[in-house]
């Protein structure tokens, strides 16, 4: 992968947005949702409702607590329209720019692509093709330390692919979007760019890969496949101890209290998938469709001792036997192998390093 401004691609970097524009597009003009032409489409990016029913497209009516109606720009979910006309903007706005995207800002480029990640109207397939698009980007390179704004960027994709909805299609869509996740999450941190990622997103990504090695009603593959993500991760977050000084124990105490560090993983989750975070906590209510605000960590620093400690902390927790009592045989297993075989390739990268801690 490249780490400057060059682009593992034969082609201008241009050419790679379009094709993969075109790619998330078809699939989504595959759905009834989106069956109707783009030239009907409305050309402002905030459309009203009544010209979004009048196309046929389903525009959702929102009211408050008084029964009033609210209008949808107050709204943050948004229609059939506002997700396709995302990827025409993004065509314009590269149509526009030179014959390279080098000074385009990244979240620009990503805001159609995690948008669709996060409706709730998206469907499997369609959330699939959006991830291998954000991969894609990584793999050449259009995604790198030299990217214009890639804090932001990374704090919105970390947060996206963490809170990652869509509507259910079965159980084998639904395990080829996680494996998508699985292969996002580990470009954002063994990525050059993962070094720039903070802990609190950190902490999402692994609690998202280290919940699907420990689910039980996912299929045999995915669990392994999630499982081998794992370790990749582990080697490369605590190679970062190698650069790390060790500090006064109070320091780390006062960081490990920010709660959005701590992780939740528990097998025991059974129930309908609808979105990402029902697939892996189906426990979770159908109310929680809308999606989740993202508001990027600009100031974010880079990651460091206390999503490493929180990791540690979460592996040697599934391994005490006093807290998994309540679990069947199964259950109980299917936390102790993922964990026993985490913490093996955790001392194996970095068992001498660990100890100066």
């Amino acid at each position: 992968m490249s780490t400057g401004t060059d682009y593992n691609l034969a082609v201008p970097s241009t050419h790679l947005v379009y094709s993969e524009i075109l790619s998330v597009t078809s699939t989504m003009r595959k759905n009834s949702r989106w069956a109707t032409p783009i030239a009907y489409y409305p050309t402002p990016a905030r459309a009203s409702a009544s010209l979004a029913s009048s196309l046929g497209l389903r525009a959702a009516v929102h009211t408050d607590a008084d029964g009033a109606s609210k209008s949808r720009q107050q709204q943050p979910v948004r229609t059939e329209v506002d997700l396709m006309v995302g990827f025409e903007q993004l065509k314009r706005d590269v149509r526009a720019a030179s014959t390279d995207l080098l000074t385009m800002p990244l979240p620009t480029i990503l805001a159609p692509f995690l948008a669709l990640i996060r409706s709730p109207i998206s469907t499997a397939p369609i959330t699939s093709a959006a991830l291998s698009s954000i991969r894609s980007f990584f793999c050449c390179g259009l995604i790198s330390p030299s990217s214009p704004d890639l804090r932001p960027a990374l704090s919105e994709l970390s947060n996206t692919i963490s809170h990652c909805k869509f509507d259910a299609g079965g159980n084998n869509a639904d395990e080829g979007v996680i494996l998508r996740i699985m292969s996002v999450v580990k470009e954002c941190i063994c990525s050059p760019v993962g070094a720039i990622l903070g802990d609190i997103e950190v902490c999402e990504m692994l609690e998202t890969v280290l919940t699907t090695c420990c689910q039980v009603r996912l299929g045999e593959a995915v669990r392994r496949a999630a499982e081998y993500h794992m370790h990749d991760l582990v080697r490369v977050m605590f190679r970062r101890l190698d650069d790390l000084q060790p500090v006064e124990e109070g320091s780390v105490g006062q960081e490990e209290d920010n709660p959005e560090l701590r992780m939740n993983v528990s097998p025991t989750r059974e129930s309908t998938v609808q979105t990402i975070d029902q697939v892996l906590d189906p426990s979770s209510p159908d109310a929680e469709k809308t999606p989740v605000p993202v508001v990027p960590n600009i100031n974010m620093t880079p990651y460091g001792l206390p999503s490493i400690t929180e990791l540690l902390k979460v592996l040697l927790s599934l391994l005490d036997p006093t807290s998994q009592q309540h679990l069947s045989r199964s259950h109980t297993d299917s936390l102790l192998i993922p964990s026993l075989s985490t913490l093996n390739v955790t001392f194996a990268a970095a068992g001498p390093t660990i100890a100066k801690f």
